[in-house]
């Protein structure tokens, strides 16, 4: 098979032609699929994008796909029919003799966007999501996975193309007017073309970095997270201990995740609980003009906690009754506590700010919302943890309160591999910056150091009423 390489020029094919590029490129490897051994997967760059026309019909706004391009190694296929695109992938499947157990992987950046154009025109053997309508990966029947560059990179196109450090290629702007109304049958211009194509060969040519920087197509993750997770669970795996058994850490660390493991109701209040940071605006100072501020920026915030706090839950929960006021306070200064929580008579202590979500709350009555935000309300009921809890009662006052199931955990550091993971991680994105030569792992270092911090959907499932009154 020939090598990937950014070309000045792109001869572009029509899908009948997909016979032609195969015969060019010749044979093409495969791996293993280190998640199931008897799969394959071939080796090659390969992306899909599409570009669409929307519009108002019968004051309904519509949308179709008027072009799309296909990518495979250094040569380009450009139709214009989803029609023309399932014939193309059944001859791909024929001659490549692709399936369920021998895939080729197609990238599409923003797999999201392309799926709802193409999910009906195609048979699924599987589709992962990570939530609503935001599929990972697709296989299809004709043994192409389609997968995510987007949820892979964490960067949009034009950053991806900026960072790219062994085939240099940058997104182009400007070449197509989305203003324009197009179909399948519009002629298109030069620049609308070679715009088309170089969001495909830069999705390419990350791919082709990634299998040379990972060492193989089978070893690239589903998500920018997956780099970071298989370090971590590597580094808690190995056994640096020469005088112990080669499996000691192994079966020590198995272990301890197992005395971790949550039930499926703690598990819904913990991701119940969850929520991200807190960023609202003040709303006395909102659209105002503010004069002679200043602001802090604190640098490394995440990974500072990671290796430094200490209260981390570090043991299974365990659900316990509150009984007394005096057991609760000692619960939230002991431990690491997610527990439901109802309110009654909330009210402000201070009017600039609000800190509970109005989203997160199972129940809610006389309320009133500030940009999200409850600033008082009759009656309310949420999950929290004693972080939150101790936030609340410094911004609100009540008149009644009662407790229902409260999980309490014991505080601890992280891991000691994990603690060094981070750190290696930052020591990368730090010592690397600058260095000439050592730019594609600056980079690596920058982007792990950036995903230890995991992304979680906060949930909002009501929970139980069988709250408890002191």
């Amino acid at each position: 098979m020939e090598s990937f390489v950014i070309k000045d020029h792109y001869e572009i094919y029509v899908p009948s032609q997909i016979g032609t590029i195969l015969d060019k490129i010749g044979d093409i490897p495969h791996c293993v699929d280190w998640k199931d051994r008897k799969k394959h997967i071939l080796e090659i760059p390969c992306a899909f994008d599409i570009e669409t026309t929307s519009f108002y019909y019968k004051d309904e706004k519509r949308a179709i796909m008027c072009e799309w391009t296909f990518g495979l190694l250094n040569y380009v296929v450009v139709g214009r029919t989803w029609q023309q695109f399932v014939e193309m992938l059944e001859e791909l499947q024929e001659r490549l003799d692709l399936g369920e157990n021998k895939k080729l992987l197609c990238y599409c950046h923003n797999l999201s966007y392309e799926f709802q154009f193409m999910r009906k025109w195609l048979d699924w053997i599987s589709v992962f999501s990570v939530d609503e309508r935001k599929p990972v990966k697709a296989l299809c029947s004709y043994g192409v996975e389609f997968r995510c560059s987007y949820i892979l990179s964490g960067y949009s196109l034009d950053t991806v193309g900026k960072n790219l450090t062994r085939y240099k290629v940058k997104k182009l702007v400007g070449g197509w007017n989305y203003n324009l109304y197009r179909h399948p049958e519009t002629p298109l211009t030069e620049e609308e073309l070679h715009y088309c194509i170089n969001d495909v060969v830069v999705v390419m040519a990350y791919i082709q970095e990634r299998i040379e920087i990972d060492g193989g197509i089978n070893k690239i993750p589903f998500t920018k997270t997956g780099y970071v997770r298989e370090y971590c669970k590597k580094a808690c795996y190995e056994d640096k201990n020469p005088t112990r058994g080669a499996r000691f850490q192994y079966y020590y660390y198995r272990e301890k995740m197992r005395n971790m493991t949550l039930e499926r109701e703690e598990f819904e209040l913990l991701r119940h609980a969850f929520q991200g940071g807190f960023t609202h605006s003040n709303p006395l100072r909102t659209n105002k003009v503010q004069y002679n501020v200043k602001s802090v920026d604190e640098t490394s915030a995440y990974p500072y906690a990671g290796v430094s706090e200490a209260e981390y839950p570090t043991s299974k929960g365990y659900l316990v009754k509150i009984e007394s006021m005096k057991q609760f306070e000692t619960y939230l200064q002991e431990y690491c506590c997610v527990f439901e929580v109802y309110f009654e008579g909330l009210e402000p202590r201070f009017e600039y700010d609000s800190y509970i979500s109005s989203s997160h709350c199972t129940l809610l009555s006389g309320e009133t919302i500030v940009n999200g935000r409850v600033r008082k309300a009759h009656r309310i009921a949420t999950v929290v943890t004693h972080i939150d809890f101790d936030i609340i009662r410094k911004c609100y006052k009540w008149d009644k309160m009662k407790v229902g199931k409260f999980y309490r955990y014991y505080k601890g550091y992280l891991p000691k591999e994990i603690i060094e993971s981070i750190l290696k991680f930052y020591a990368d994105k730090t010592q690397l910056k600058g260095v000439m030569g050592k730019e594609i792992e600056y980079m690596a270092g920058k982007e792990n150091v950036n995903s230890i911090y995991p992304k979680w959907n906060d949930g909002n499932k009501p929970y139980s009423t069988d709250l408890r009154i002191w």
